[in-house]
């Protein structure tokens, strides 16, 4: 990608309808508040501690709110009586996501 940019940069006006301006722009970003279990594998993937019903609950919460990648969290969770998921209570963070 960087090497992309140095070549809209130096290559002129006709690189730059070859180079897909998205990355140029900013990334918008939303937060969620979510279960402190979901982190392992929104942050690296890792659903190896969810049931199959929880990861299910993980993957259309991301398709039905157009997410894109789970960019960090907060470090400290905290107990909170609902959640933007699924308004059960426990512990959670606050997750930052790429917005589509």
């Amino acid at each position: 990608m960087a090497s992309d940019i140095n070549l809209f940069i130096f290559g002129g006006k006709r690189l730059a309808r070859q180079i897909n301006l998205h990355y140029l722009l900013p990334m918008k970003t939303i937060e969620y508040t979510l279960p402190e279990f979901w982190a392992s594998y929104l942050i690296n993937g890792d659903a190896s501690g969810l049931e199959d019903s929880e990861q299910n609950e993980i993957d259309e919460f991301l398709k039905n709110e157009n997410l894109g990648f789970c960019l960090s969290c907060s470090d400290e969770s905290e107990f909170k009586w609902r959640n933007d998921a699924n308004n059960l209570g426990g512990n959670c963070l606050v997750y930052v996501f790429e917005q589509k």
